[in-house]
């Protein structure tokens, strides 16, 4: 295992994002650190790049630039790309606030909600979730907002599951929603206006195929909304039966 110092960080020189996780970084004493800027701002700012272009249009040089700085000042905040990524991902997962008192199952709707709100708004956030480890401290309560809010409802051999379930079928309905908004991002129409463009001719597509060509009819004028909370409704009915 190697070890090196990279902007002010000592970090494991691995490729390995785990290992090379900027939460299991050792950070250098502030008064160290080069003056002038901040990780908050740094992130704030690559946050509204990412908003504004996608992850593709982020880069430590355009960066700097943007924030009238030299490139190298911004590695004694953020000591790498993925670093800041990291940053950027749990400065969004901040955004979701803690339940609302209530029932269990509201209170899981709820905090699923808030996630797919949060991905909607930032719509690079689902492709970095599954590509760098959560531990940053927003992350980290909303796991925790989570798990408290089943273990009301769920006996303890059963959170583990029930908790990567929700997970893994909120950060699905994400991924695919924000796939389309970073491939088509620029671009009129939406995806409901397209869906309607679409329609007669998808009618015309299915009409030999009864059982899709009634399922078309069956959905029209649902929506993404309509298969989430479908979808989060018939976890919680899976989930009561194990009370």
């Amino acid at each position: 295992m190697q070890f090196g110092l990279v902007g002010g960080f000592v970090v494991e020189k691995w490729t390995d994002p785990v290992a090379s996780s900027i939460w299991l970084a050792t950070p250098k004493p502030a008064g160290q650190q080069h003056p002038g800027l901040s990780r908050e701002l740094i992130v704030r700012t690559a946050i509204e790049v990412l908003d504004a272009n996608g992850l593709a249009a982020l880069s430590m040089r355009k960066l700097a630039a943007q924030l009238d700085a030299a490139p190298m000042s911004l590695y004694w905040h953020v000591p790498t790309k993925s670093a800041l990524l990291e940053l950027a991902m749990d400065s969004a997962l901040g955004e979701i606030g803690p339940p609302a008192d209530g029932e269990w199952t509201d209170q899981v709707r709820a905090l699923s909600r808030e996630f797919l709100d949060v991905t909607r708004r930032h719509t690079w956030l689902s492709h970095l979730l599954g590509r760098y480890p959560n531990f940053g401290p927003n992350a980290l309560t909303y796991s925790d907002n989570l798990l408290a809010v089943l273990r009301k409802g769920l006996p303890d051999d059963v959170i583990g599951g029930a908790l990567g379930l929700l997970f893994s079928f909120m950060l699905g309905v994400a991924a695919g929603e924000s796939q389309w908004a970073e491939d088509n991002r620029g671009h009129e129409p939406g995806l409901a206006e397209l869906a309607e463009t679409w329609r007669p001719r998808i009618a015309e597509m299915v009409a030999d195929y009864p059982n899709v060509a009634k399922h078309v009819a069956d959905t029209e004028g649902s929506g993404n909304d309509d298969t989430f909370e479908f979808g989060i409704d018939r976890i919680l009915l899976g989930l009561a039966v194990e009370k």
